[in-house]
């Protein structure tokens, strides 16, 4: 097992120290505008300090569904594709009527196709955070607070 080395944090010291970058907003959230100089200074912030004890689960639903997910994309996008193909092919020939309902099957597919891309893009983010979540615990870098050690009353 490897031994656990933890970077030192970074602190901002107060947010008058803010004033001096171009774009405060990455101060406020512990970001640095000047990386490179941070390095040198060997202040340099690590965004992934694993827990020392912590632990992955064991892969379980959300992997099958992960890897059916291409599958059911391409599934989802060719029948609808196909039946509109086979319809316009089969129908050439026909009248008026025929074309309305022929259009009407054009939109109804597409919107089959569209609310596959949906089911599928929110199925694979939802598997992204389990499997996220089941993996390693990582801590955060430690931020001073600017007041007294105990609460203000």
């Amino acid at each position: 097992m490897q031994a656990f080395r933890q970077a030192p944090p970074v602190f901002v010291e107060s947010y008058t120290s803010l004033a001096g970058c171009p774009t405060a907003w990455p101060m406020a959230i512990g970001l640095c505008c000047d990386i490179q100089s941070r390095r040198r200074r060997g202040q340099a912030m690590n965004l992934f300090n694993r827990l020392p004890n912590s632990r992955t689960e064991p892969p379980g639903l959300e992997r099958r569904v992960w890897r059916a997910l291409p599958g059911v994309l391409a599934l989802g996008t060719m029948l609808p594709a196909i039946y509109i193909l086979l319809l316009h092919l089969l129908t050439l020939d026909s009248g008026e009527g025929m074309a309305r309902k022929v259009e009407m099957s054009r939109y109804l597919a597409t919107g089959a196709i569209l609310f596959n891309w949906m089911i599928v893009m929110q199925a694979a983010i939802l598997c992204a955070i389990v499997m996220v979540m089941k993996g390693h615990g990582y801590v955060a870098d430690a931020y001073k607070l600017p007041d007294s050690p105990s609460p203000r009353q």
